[in-house]
């Protein structure tokens, strides 16, 4: 397995736009009730000047994975608060594949070097969410550690899902490796630190 990850550059929009587009469609659109929207959204949320925009924000990191091409990237914003209670940490925006490169153990190496790099910026909690009907993703999040702790609506004009919001405080900065303190609590969960590397 052979996979190289790299800061991701201004430069770089055609890529994730490419990317983004075909990897967003391939794997979500079942979850959406309406194509149309669907297709606004993907349009939307991949536009040009909307990537560069995003690219340029400091508070924004974007990562690509490529093998002999670009196949993957991810996207996290920092100190962004965490629903349902007064902490703040890295957002996993998005962490997405081209269709075909999945199942090969990618997504997981993207994953852990997005915690490396919230380690770095000393984010105290990674959280993200999922669509609810996304069960692939749900199980690999939660192979990896993280737990879910709450549902919050996604609606458009025509559609109302609920999005399944997962999150895990996974490391206390300002502790050592084997430090383990009162754990915090959001939504009344206790969240268990996990001071392994994921």
């Amino acid at each position: 397995m052979n996979l190289t990850i790299r800061y991701a550059v201004p430069a770089d929009t055609p890529i994730l736009q490419t990317l983004g587009k075909s990897s967003y469609y391939h794997h979500f659109k079942e979850l959406w009730d309406c194509p149309v929207e669907l297709r606004q959204f993907i349009d939307s949320e991949y536009a040009p000047d909307q990537l560069e925009n995003s690219l340029n924000d400091p508070s924004v990191t974007w990562l690509i994975a490529e093998s002999d091409k670009p196949v993957g990237f991810a996207k996290i914003s920092w100190d962004r608060p965490v629903s349902g209670g007064n902490h703040s940490g890295a957002l996993l925006n998005k962490l997405y594949f081209a269709p075909g490169e999945t199942g090969k153990g990618y997504g997981r190496i993207l994953f852990e070097k997005a915690i490396e790099i919230a380690r770095h910026k000393e984010q105290h909690f990674f959280w993200l969410q999922v669509l609810k009907g996304n069960d692939s993703g749900r199980r690999f999040y939660e192979s990896l550690g993280m737990q879910h702790l709450a549902d919050e609506e996604f609606t458009t004009p025509k559609q109302k899902k609920r999005v399944t919001c997962i999150w895990k405080m996974y490391l206390d900065i300002a502790g050592s490796a084997g430090d383990v303190k009162q754990s915090p609590r959001i939504n009344g969960v206790v969240l268990e630190k996990v001071l392994q590397r994921l």
